[in-house]
């Protein structure tokens, strides 16, 4: 008799554990299907309220102040911040290529993929001025990349449910160039590249989690349709996006971006997919529980 009621405490105890095995495959199955993201770009705007959000600083860590008689023999050096935004407001300005296919193989795994930047195109939000000869001048800025490219970056992509996931990391180096012109007189122009006057590549990264789309639910990407959507995710089964701010480490130069022409999250609740997940997981918790609680009342 002791036997017996051994042996079906026993066969209980397996019974439990292969149900919640069972269930645990099933989510894992039904959510964590391996996504493949192939090789891509990425498109962002900068947004332009001017606020210092966006911004270099000439004469800083990474980038050294304008030097004397650049402008004109007699102009004197010119250091400071520079406040930026897009040169076209709302349009892509900045696009980032992804060099390496992305391999989510299940929920809560990241991996990583080379990145180039291919496009920056920003401009002051105020001319700066320069004191030539004890006399002020004003010359308008806007920043492109340098002709010799800048080693690749980093982006790191961590897969959450069906629809996509977070970017944990994003990390960029920019090789900048500037160009001067003259405010009342678009003849006068000056070009400042970084690579050419020694200056290293400024690494820059992101300060906080942004998210992404793939597959089906990315066909809304403005660069990468159907495969990608950076900056993007699901509120109420509707695509929003959010925004990316990326610094250097002195935080003089500063980047901020989100994808062209999407509607800002203004909240944090939960897409269809992590609704889906949380009912699945508390049905089959609740199916253990009642499952153990009968083999309980059996063995006693």
């Amino acid at each position: 008799m002791v036997m017996s009621n051994l042996r079906s405490r026993w066969l209980s105890r397996q019974g439990v554990a292969c149900c919640v095995a069972m269930g645990g495959l099933f989510l894992v199955n039904s959510v964590h299907a391996q996504k493949t993201i192939d090789p891509g770009d990425d498109c962002w705007t900068t947004p332009d309220r001017c606020d210092g959000s966006t911004s270099v600083e000439f004469g800083s860590s990474d980038l050294p102040e304008i030097p004397p008689d650049f402008f004109w023999p007699g102009s004197e050096a010119f250091s400071g911040q520079v406040v930026l935004k897009g040169a076209n407001s709302g349009a892509t300005d900045t696009k980032v290529r992804r060099l390496d296919q992305l391999v989510l193989p299940e929920s809560g795994l990241c991996v990583t993929t080379d990145t180039e930047i291919l496009q920056l195109d920003l401009v002051s939000c105020e001319p700066i001025t320069v004191t030539v000869s004890g006399n002020p001048e004003d010359w308008d800025v806007a920043v492109d990349l340098s002709s010799v490219s800048a080693p690749d970056g980093t982006l790191g992509a961590c897969k959450h449910d069906t629809d996509g996931g977070t970017i944990a990391v994003s990390i960029l180096n920019v090789q900048p160039k500037f160009v001067f012109t003259k405010v009342g007189d678009a003849g006068e122009v000056r070009t400042y590249d970084t690579a050419d006057n020694g200056v290293d590549p400024i690494t820059i990264s992101s300060s906080q989690e942004g998210h992404f789309l793939g597959g089906a639910a990315a066909s809304d990407s403005p660069c990468d349709p159907d495969n990608f959507y950076a900056g993007a995710r699901l509120v109420g089964g509707e695509v929003c996006c959010e925004e990316i701010c990326h610094a250097n480490g002195d935080g003089d130069y500063r980047h901020c971006i989100i994808p062209p022409d999407c509607p800002v999250c203004t909240d944090s609740i939960p897409t269809v997919s992590e609704w889906g997940l949380i009912a699945m997981a508390v049905l089959a918790l609740g199916f253990g529980v009642v499952v153990l609680r009968r083999s309980q009342r059996q063995a006693a």
